[in-house]
Parts: structure tokens; C-alpha cells; sequence
């Protein structure tokens, strides 16, 4: 519809030209400048709009961005929490595992000990009846003397 208004304008300008003196060209002109002027200002104005709108658009997408980079940095971080945690988890179980493996060893040892001291308790009771022995048999030969 615009574009009919724009030609019908086109031949009214046209006509009027073709019959019109200069003072009603001179009107005439004046009247397309400031129709010109109008249709400027009128652009210029939705375009300024579109320009604060496209603003706040992409102020908005900024701040998204920003939160997105804020979620992913919090991510990596618990990322590393967890890789921390893991390994400090493992270095646990390989001590437990040690302190098990110790404790059995420690088990064994006291068993040795006990073996030992009962073996060393037995060896004194010998060397007890040896001694014993040796004193009838020192006896003996001090009384056959």
C-alpha cells in the first residue's frame, strides 16, 4: 500500500509539474523536503530503537555468558575436589592395606617370640637338669676320690 501511496505521489508531482507555476513547484518542493525530513526522522527513531533494543539483547546474553562461565568454572573446580578426593581415598586404602599387612607381621613375629621364649624356657630346664647332672656326677667322682 505504501509503494501505491509513493507512485500516486510520484504522478501527482507529475501532473502538478507539468501544469504548476514555479511558486507551486517551490511549495511543492518544500512539501517533499519536509515529508523527506519527516520520513527521516521517523527511521532514524526505529533504528535507535532497534539499536537499544539489540543493546539490552546482548547485555542479557553477555550476562548469561558470564553465569555460564561462572558454572563452568565452578565445575572444573569440583572436577578437581574430585580428583583430589579419589586420590587421597587411594593413598588411605594403601595405608590400611600396609597397616594390615604390618599387623600380620607383627602377629607372626609375637608368635615367633613366644615359640622363642618357650623354646629358651625348655633350653633352661635342660641346661637346669644338665647342671643337676653334672653335680651328682662331680659328686660322684669328688666321692670316689
Amino acid at each position: 500500500m505504501k509503494k501505491w501511496k509513493y507512485y500516486l505521489s510520484i504522478v501527482s508531482c507529475l501532473v502538478i509539474t507539468s501544469c504548476a507555476s514555479t511558486s507551486d513547484l517551490e511549495q511543492l518542493k518544500l512539501q517533499v523536503q519536509t515529508d523527506n525530513a519527516a520520513m527521516e526522522q521517523r527511521i532514524n527513531a526505529k533504528l535507535e530503537k532497534s539499536i537499544a533494543d539489540l543493546q539490552i539483547k546482548l547485555a542479557t546474553i553477555n550476562s548469561k555468558m558470564d553465569k555460564i562461565s561462572e558454572e563452568m568454572a565452578l565445575s572444573r573446580n569440583i572436577q578437581s575436589v574430585q580428583i583430589t578426593f579419589n586420590n587421597l581415598k587411594k593413598k588411605i586404602e594403601e595405608s590400611e592395606s600396609q597397616v594390615r599387612s604390618f599387623n600380620t607381621r607383627i602377629n607372626e613375629l609375637k608368635a615367633d617370640i613366644t615359640k622363642s621364649s618357650s623354646t629358651n624356657t625348655n633350653i633352661q630346664q635342660e641346661i637346669g637338669e644338665i647342671e643337676g647332672k653334672m653335680d651328682e656326677l662331680i659328686q660322684l667322682l669328688d666321692s670316689k676320690k
